[in-house]
């Protein structure tokens, strides 16, 4: 399918005055990916709303940190919409820089994915497997969406970010912003890509099931 530049969306200006240390243009890749730059849209089962697509847990957060009281029938204000996503995006990377492997870098496609996982699936999910991994003495170019998630569907725990579909999603967002806001041509979402995540292949199954077992034994710690 041939490639196209998406075209500036009518909320250029929202994203400029949200974004904050975001670019743009990952704000436009997101927003693109998530609604097809359709304010108005709901999600039949989650009811996560408009623009960037925000569930009812993130807007929680919002409001709480920001003594509000918005409904998700808000946000199909694209203007609260972006600046309820720019934030959870922000708070998604705060928590992510307390550990070595997830320290912002918007040129790599790997910090890239595993952002975009952790805001689709879970970021506290993300960052607790990922600082067990560097536990286990993993390197961090070798800590990926495909890596984290691996170890997520062997513990049977965040199944959100064990999912496939959604490690496939992250990647699309991420090859996206990467090329500069392309999509394919037509209407509508682009379709996920599958495939590995930056930062090499496969990790030899003995890591993996020992950042699996570090994981484990602190969330049996934490339960205590």
């Amino acid at each position: 399918m041939a490639l196209a530049r998406v075209p500036a969306s009518p909320f250029e200006g929202h994203f400029a005055r949200h974004a904050g240390a975001i670019p743009q243009d990952y704000l436009r890749a997101l927003a693109y990916r998530e609604s097809g730059f359709r304010p108005g849209v709901v999600h039949p089962t989650s009811g996560a709303t408009g623009l960037f697509q925000i569930t009812a847990p993130a807007l929680a957060d919002f409001n709480q940190k920001q003594a509000s009281a918005l409904q998700l029938a808000h946000l199909v204000d694209p203007e609260l919409n972006t600046r309820v996503a720019a934030g959870h995006l922000q708070q998604v990377i705060d928590t992510y820089r307390r550990h070595r492997s997830l320290r912002p870098d918007w040129s790599s496609r790997r910090w890239i994915e595993l952002l975009t996982l952790g805001w689709n699936a879970g970021h506290n999910a993300v960052a607790r497997i990922a600082g067990r991994m560097e536990a286990s003495n993993i390197p961090p170019e070798r800590i990926t969406v495909d890596s984290v998630s691996q170890v997520a569907r062997g513990l049977g725990q965040a199944r959100f970010v064990a999912d496939p579909q959604r490690v496939a999603w992250s990647k699309s967002v991420a090859k996206l912003y990467l090329r500069g806001a392309q999509a394919p041509e037509g209407r509508g979402m682009m379709v996920a890509q599958a495939g590995l995540g930056g930062g090499g292949g496969p990790l030899p199954l003995i890591m993996l099931l020992a950042a699996g077992a570090l994981v484990y034994a602190a969330g049996r710690r934490e339960a205590a």
